[in-house]
């Protein structure tokens, strides 16, 4: 009996041999399926130990830095982070430890020959077979991208800086043509008004009062001419805003903008010393102009508030009117092409400045250009 028993017991420890033999075959064809799939895999995997060793590494990440995966092993991943950006690295790490999602990280690193690249990793930390936490990323090289972001961001700052120049050589049209009409027209509109004068007083009395009344009108048209010209030229390239500044030109324009429309117009400038480059006075100078006339056009408005405030170096333009304000939706429609708050957008643009708008119906407008 005793010896049934025994056999039967080794059929049993045979069979469980032969389970745990076919379970090692599958555990083992797994670790290869794995480790191929890990080193063959198309893009760049490497795995750290918390005191940042590189434990493993596949065929592509080692390739990104021009070294066998043998060679790397047991390495410090920081040998091969490019000195200025391992704060970055060290950074990323904490964010890894406290947050749940797999944040990229966009670093220089170094191939085996010096060589520099920029590489993307998409990390998180797992826990090893030990329980001791490792991270594990995915590398890939993002140079490429990153040339073509720097040739974008270099071909803007062309646009930007042939903007300002274009701006700069308009402004400078305006001071000229400004003068130009000024110096030249002022000097003989006056010398008619002399001549007319004279001619008028060396009449006889008996000639009649309508030609009396001519020169009385042709005087008066030459003084509103000459008006006229003086306005035009100032609209084009205010004095005040070369010789005392932006504060001083908008409220000048501004007591000429309520003299000629009935608009009142409110200007709270809290530094009226503070000077700034002739580029953005120029810029914010035109946005004043370009919403009072908009207020006037589609407003309906009976008040505007300017306040021109700066702290430190940063500058806020702020226009607020009391009109119907307007739906974003009819841009384009009934009339409102829009243009005008697509040119000061684009004048807060040239010297580096954020656009905003709000308006709703009924609300008024309240336009807000800050420079920083």
């Amino acid at each position: 009996m005793l010896l049934c028993d025994l056999q039967t017991h080794q059929i049993e420890l045979e069979l469980q041999n032969e389970v745990l033999l076919q379970m090692q075959h599958e555990r083992d064809a797994a670790h290869l399926r794995y480790v191929d799939l890990y080193d063959q895999a198309p893009i760049g995997y490497c795995t750290v130990s918390e005191n940042g060793l590189i434990m493993q590494t596949n065929l592509v990440a080692a390739k990104l830095l021009a070294m066998l995966p043998i060679e790397m092993v047991n390495t410090p991943i920081t040998r091969y982070i490019f000195k200025e950006d391992q704060d970055t690295y060290s950074l990323y790490r904490k964010q890894l430890k406290v947050s749940r999602k797999s944040p990229l990280c966009e670093l220089r690193m170094l191939k085996k020959d010096g060589t520099l690249f920029w590489a993307q990793l998409v990390g998180a930390i797992a826990h090893s077979s030990n329980q001791l936490p490792e991270l594990r990323f995915v590398m890939s090289d993002t140079t490429e991208r990153k040339q073509i972001e720097e040739e974008q961001i270099q071909h803007l700052k062309q646009q930007e800086k042939a903007a300002r120049h274009l701006v700069a050589s308009q402004e400078h049209l305006r001071q000229q043509l400004s003068s130009e009409l000024h110096n030249r027209t002022s000097p003989n509109l006056a010398a008619i008004a002399i001549n007319l004068k004279v001619i008028a007083s060396e009449l006889l009395p008996g000639h009649s009062t309508d030609l009396f009344d001519r020169m009385e009108d042709t005087l008066a048209l030459i003084a509103d001419t000459a008006v006229s010209i003086r306005e035009i030229s100032t609209e084009m390239r205010p004095p005040l805003l070369d010789y005392s500044g932006l504060p001083a030109a908008i409220e000048n324009y501004a007591q000429q903008f309520t003299r000629r429309t009935g608009v009142v117009v409110q200007l709270d400038c809290l530094n009226k010393d503070q000077r700034y480059s002739p580029e953005v006075e120029s810029q914010l100078f035109r946005i004043v102009q370009e919403a009072l006339t908009n207020c006037l056009k589609h407003a309906d408005a009976s008040l505007v508030k300017v306040i021109l405030s700066n702290s430190h170096h940063d500058i806020r333009l702020t226009i607020s009117d009391d009109g119907i304000g307007f739906d974003f939706d009819l841009l384009g429609k009934n009339g409102y092409s829009g243009l005008g708050l697509l040119s000061m957008r684009e004048m807060a643009k040239v010297i580096g400045g954020k656009f905003t708008l709000e308006s709703a119906h009924d609300q008024g407008t309240q336009i807000i250009v800050d420079v920083m």
